[in-house]
């Protein structure tokens, strides 16, 4: 399955907008309150310092990342512009560091040879330089790509999705100091032999727990797990017989919820499921397509996307509120 398939066809409403073209910003971006349109392809980062970043449509078919404020003004292109159509440029999955004001973000790109993950200055963006996290060169670590990350709570690892060394999509960690890896989650289940696990994410509270979505290649269907501290799994959201498509979790900021996109409803839409109990809450009914949930960080809102724009909401579901304006 081809990157922008598999990466996409959960949410209708956010694919084949290929051809649509928005103008690329000079410089930083529009001023403070001005609203620039972007369309949003996957899930937004949120900052601790109220900024949201999107990986965005930038007019030449590729995907830059872009910061904007929580009213969808103040944007700035954070990566750089492609010059040549055969350089690599851009970036998707950004993803802001936990501590030190959040600093830093994280993304997956590519500069050389091999897509991996990459950290940048979460104000200056690439301007500011970039640094590589993990393996600049397929040889280090066989042909395939690093996508998704999420930081731990204390921003000394970085979990993410990667499908190297043989091709299957397994959740790695990469400390960011030294660059070592270790595989974590691979094929959770006997039964779900062939699953491809993406979308990681660390309880914010500090556990060791680690929510992530596991993809069925055979019934295209996908359910949330839990990987808990001592490495036991445990399926949250979804069972081996249902067809449902539950996927991109997000914690909630004290660790006692998750959030989620699922089709259970009929659209894909925002839901929630308590961690003790299972219980389930729909957030959002949308025939737009809602996905990609991530919470205000210390804060009482949840950012997702519908329509390849960013919405933000309370997070029981009430006050939703459009920040980025699609390109038409």
């Amino acid at each position: 399955m081809s990157r922008f398939r598999w990466r996409f066809l959960l949410l209708p409403a956010l694919v084949g907008l290929g051809a649509i073209v928005i103008p690329l910003l000079a410089g930083c971006g529009g001023g403070s309150d001005q609203v620039i349109f972007l369309t949003v392809r996957d899930r937004p980062g949120w900052g601790l310092t109220g900024r949201i970043a999107v990986s965005a449509l930038g007019g030449d078919g590729n995907l830059y990342i872009w910061s904007t404020n929580e009213n969808g003004g103040g944007t700035r292109l954070l990566t750089s512009r492609r010059t040549d159509p055969e350089d690599p440029a851009g970036g998707t999955d950004p993803c802001y560091s936990p501590h030190d004001g959040g600093d830093q973000i994280a993304f997956a790109g590519r500069r050389g040879e091999s897509q991996i993950i990459y950290r940048m200055d979460s104000a200056r963006g690439e301007s500011a330089g970039l640094t590589a996290v993990t393996e600049a060169s397929i040889a280090q670590a066989g042909p395939g790509s690093d996508w998704q990350p999420s930081w731990s709570p204390d921003g000394a690892t970085i979990i993410y999705a990667s499908n190297r060394p043989d091709g299957n999509w397994d959740l790695w960690t990469v400390v960011v100091a030294n660059g070592n890896r270790a595989e974590l989650v691979s094929d959770p289940d006997p039964a779900l032999a062939g699953s491809e696990e993406r979308w990681p994410v660390y309880d914010p509270t500090g556990s060791g727990r680690v929510a992530f979505e596991s993809y069925d290649k055979r019934s295209r269907d996908s359910d949330i797990w839990l990987r808990q501290a001592d490495g036991t799994l445990v399926r949250l959201v979804g069972d081996a017989t249902d067809t449902f498509v539950d996927g991109a979790p997000w914690w909630s900021n004290d660790g006692l919820r998750i959030y989620f996109h699922s089709n259970r409803g009929g659209d894909y839409d925002i839901w929630s499921v308590e961690v003790a109990t299972g219980a389930l809450t729909q957030l959002t009914n949308s025939a737009d397509g809602d996905g990609f949930p991530v919470t205000e960080p210390d804060g009482d809102q949840v950012a997702f996307v519908r329509g390849n724009e960013v919405w933000r909401m309370k997070t029981d579901g009430s006050d939703q509120k459009r920040v980025t304006r699609v390109y038409q």
